[in-house]
Order: C-alpha cells, then structure tokens, then sequence
C-alpha cells in the first residue's frame, strides 16, 4: 500500500500549503479589491479537498479491509477535486476569451 502512502503524505502536504496560500492571498490583496480575495478562497477551498483526501487515505489504508472498497471514499474526494478544477478552469478559460476578445475587438 505505498501508493495509499503517498496520496495520504501528499495530499494533506498539498492541502496544507493550499491552505496557507489562499489565506495569505487573501489577507494581502484584500486591500486592493473584494475580487482579488477570490483566487485566494479558491485556493482555500482546493486545500481543504485535499487535504480530505490524505484524511481518507489513511482511513483506507488503517482498514482491515483489503478489498477495493476501502479506497472508494479516496476516489470519490478526487473525483470531486477534479471536478472542481475542471469548473475553475472553464470558468478561467471564458473569463480569459472575454477579456481579451474584448481588448482584440476594441483595439480592431
């Protein structure tokens, strides 16, 4: 079960540091503008998925339970962070065709 060692080491590290990222994110543009803070809960939020996701990996991996389902709790929180990512991306990907297809059309 090293795999299941990793993925618990791995994502509460990153979860963490998410974490601490979006906290200090939004701490230190929150002056700037209500808009800024936003990448930092982002950010929040993404550590706080993985980290979940290294809690239920050591759940999966203390079990006495060694079939597959023991990791399906595992895999179900990635496929949550997944589509989370998937949502944030899209939505970076459209805010990205509006900003600059207006700076395109605007300078046309």
């Amino acid at each position: 079960m090293r795999t299941i060692k990793q993925v618990q080491l791995w994502g509460k590290l990153t979860g963490i540091a998410s974490i601490l990222y979006g906290i200090g994110s939004s701490i230190l543009l929150s002056p700037l503008s209500f808009v800024y803070i936003l990448p930092g809960l982002i950010s929040i939020f993404i550590g706080g998925l993985l980290y979940h996701i290294g809690r239920q990996a050591r759940v999966a991996d203390q079990s006495e339970d060694d079939s597959v389902e023991a990791v399906f709790p595992v895999i179900r929180s990635y496929s949550t962070l997944l589509m989370v990512l998937g949502i944030v991306i899209g939505i970076s990907l459209i805010c990205f065709i509006i900003f600059y297809g207006y700076i395109w059309i605007g300078k046309g």
